[in-house]
């Protein structure tokens, strides 16, 4: 009797399977082997998050290569300022990335940190607001992907608009001063920025051997506190007295006045919010010095007369009624 073999061929009807863990990404799934790269934006972060139009942010972001193969180039991304989350064609791009050349293995991560200027354009001067910056990965579609919708990421970023306070016409009365003599400092608060500041806060005063204000010079008063608010090109009229310090140097001095002396405001520019006007401060009394004295003649004898000449100057800071007589 002859034996046969019954074969059952059974095809695979559905394709292999694998399993994608994608750590942090906050999606665990199945793709197939033959799927194609799917690019992913993640983990985005924007530094500071609260900037001025011309300001530099620094962009901390991810892509991820969700698929089974090899990328050979990510391509570059490119930043949007939106009102939502989404993009579309009302988001206006203001920076690309820099190429990425190299490859993505895998279920691999890119690290990405960029440096972008704020637009100027990105909003009306004196306008606040708050906007959502969207980063695109293969913004230029180098790239054939699964899925062309799932490319951005946002964060929040908003972008105000700056105050700038300084400081005019300041004048210090008396000009000439001894240490404890009160002065009275009248100047004028400007705002010479695009948008209110809140407040215009104290002034703080310094002596200076020069106009610039630096770690060197020492404060020794503030004005009193300035709590409303200052339009834009708004003005605050200040006449505040104050007592010359008992350690100021004798001599020619500049007195500082510096707007917003605490920071209470966002300001566009922190450089420019000091006011200078020379001061003089001394001791106020006459010094009487004899200079280049001189005897004629040089070899004298007991009974001969000699011919004294000198000058009597006053090196003090202020007026002698009299010379007095000299004593020899």
């Amino acid at each position: 009797m002859k034996r046969y073999f019954l074969l059952v061929a059974i095809r695979l009807l559905v394709p292999p399977l694998f399993y994608l863990a994608i750590p942090d990404v906050g999606a665990v799934g199945y793709a197939q082997t033959d799927a194609k790269p799917d690019l992913l934006v993640t983990n985005l972060t924007i530094t500071p998050q609260q900037i001025a139009p011309g300001d530099t942010v620094t962009l901390s972001y991810e892509i991820v290569n969700m698929s089974d193969r090899v990328l050979p180039h990510a391509g570059i991304e490119r930043y949007y300022l939106s009102r939502d989350s989404n993009l579309d064609a009302s988001d206006r791009a203001f920076a690309n990335s820099p190429y990425h050349g190299q490859s993505i293995p895998p279920v691999g991560r890119l690290a990405v940190t960029q440096q972008v200027i704020v637009p100027t354009w990105v909003l009306p001067r004196g306008m606040p607001d708050c906007y959502q910056l969207l980063v695109l990965a293969d913004a230029d579609n180098g790239i054939d992907e699964k899925s062309e919708t799932n490319n951005v990421s946002s964060d929040f970023l908003c972008v105000l608009t700056r105050s700038d306070l300084v400081i005019r016409d300041l004048s210090v009365t008396p000009s000439r001063a001894k240490r404890g003599e009160a002065l009275t400092l009248r100047y004028r608060i400007v705002n010479e920025g695009d948008t209110l500041a809140w407040t215009s806060g104290i002034e703080r005063y310094y002596l200076s051997s020069d106009t610039l204000l630096d770690d060197g010079d020492s404060a020794f008063a503030n004005s009193v506190y300035h709590g409303q608010p200052l339009p834009v090109g708004g003005s605050l009229d200040v006449v505040q007295t104050a007592l010359v310090p008992q350690w100021a140097s004798p001599g020619d001095q500049i007195l500082l006045a510096q707007a917003d002396a605490t920071n209470l405001n966002l300001e566009a520019n922190q450089r420019n919010n000091v006011g200078a006007a020379a001061l003089y401060i001394g001791e106020f009394k006459p010094d009487l010095v004899i200079r280049d004295l001189s005897v004629t003649p040089t070899r004298a004898k007991r009974g001969d007369t000699l011919t004294l000449r000198y000058r009597i100057v006053n090196e003090g800071d202020t007026l002698a009624w009299t010379s007095g007589i000299e004593r020899y």
